[in-house]
């Protein structure tokens, strides 16, 4: 059984925790990452799973140190900032898809200058 994209999960009995984002599992590196990324609370988003659910699941890159979500001022676009790169956040569904939390604004011109990635739009 895949995981499903937005699913926040850890292996019984271990400490990494997972993001499984376009149908890869990624390494979530940090305390301060997952908060970056879902809030305060995001412990009570995870789920905990099997070794072989897991491996049910294409293994992606772990996610950056300090990856975050990101929003120009005055601009409706949400990213998710990681590995150097923008992805656009295709909606409010996939927002919640995802349980992403509030994303840090920004100066639109600091955005604007990210290198893009791909469209996170399921």
């Amino acid at each position: 059984m895949a995981l499903a994209n937005g699913s926040l999960v850890r292996v019984r009995n271990t400490t990494p925790v997972y993001l499984v984002i376009l149908g890869q599992y990624c390494h979530v590196p940090s305390q301060q990452t997952a908060q970056n990324l879902f809030g305060a609370n995001w412990g009570n988003l995870v789920n905990t799973i099997t070794q072989g659910t897991l491996n049910s699941t294409l293994q992606g890159v772990s996610f950056t140190s300090g990856a975050c979500l990101v929003q120009g001022q005055g601009s409706p676009a949400q990213y998710l900032y990681t590995w150097g790169l923008k992805f656009l956040i295709a909606g409010p569904p996939i927002l919640t898809t995802y349980n992403f939390t509030t994303p840090f604004l920004m100066s639109p011109q600091v955005v604007e200058a990210m290198p893009q990635g791909f469209v996170i739009a399921e």
